[in-house]
């Protein structure tokens, strides 16, 4: 479920049956400027057919995009 949280902001999370959950927010910083910009952030994780838990740790922003496995 996804909910606005302040202005310019959502935040939520959702998980699947098969045991994917996945967290996001995202905020639209400067708006009405031509600097202008959706930043997000989160993490998706999912079980394996080994069992193992595995997550990665997102964000988008003004410089890029950056992802981390842990």
């Amino acid at each position: 479920m996804f909910a606005v949280i302040k202005n310019f902001s959502i935040s939520g999370s959702y998980e699947t049956s098969d045991g994917v959950s996945r967290t996001e927010e995202a905020e639209l910083r400067n708006p009405g400027t031509e600097n202008e910009i959706l930043v997000v952030r989160g993490t998706v994780s999912w079980i394996a057919p080994d069992g193992v838990t595995y997550t990665i740790t997102f964000v988008s922003d003004e410089n890029g995009e950056d992802d981390k496995k842990v």
